[in-house]
């Protein structure tokens, strides 16, 4: 299984599609995180570098030189995050 089909079960953050394959935007909008705290919640908590941060939204970049493993700590990381969620619109 891919990485997006795996993440398309998020029940509050979303998967936008852009053009490049390689870029990954989450965004945050209408859910009680922002970007800047997925952010942070991803590097302290899972060891995970996001490219950039906004209110609404995340990047990540991923690249060839990605490992399966971490790509699936990435998707464990958003599914575990996302659960945690509630549809509050703190942005």
């Amino acid at each position: 299984m891919i990485f997006t089909d795996k993440v398309s079960k998020l029940k509050h953050l979303k998967l936008i599609a852009t053009d490049d394959a390689c870029k990954v935007v989450i965004s945050t909008k209408n859910t009680s995180i922002n970007g800047p705290m997925l952010q942070k919640e991803l590097l302290e908590k899972y060891h995970l570098q996001l490219e950039m941060a906004s209110a609404t939204y995340v990047i990540a970049i991923l690249s060839c030189n990605d490992t399966k493993d971490g790509l699936e700590r990435f998707e464990k990381a958003l599914l575990d995050i996302d659960s945690k969620l509630t549809d509050e619109n703190i942005n």
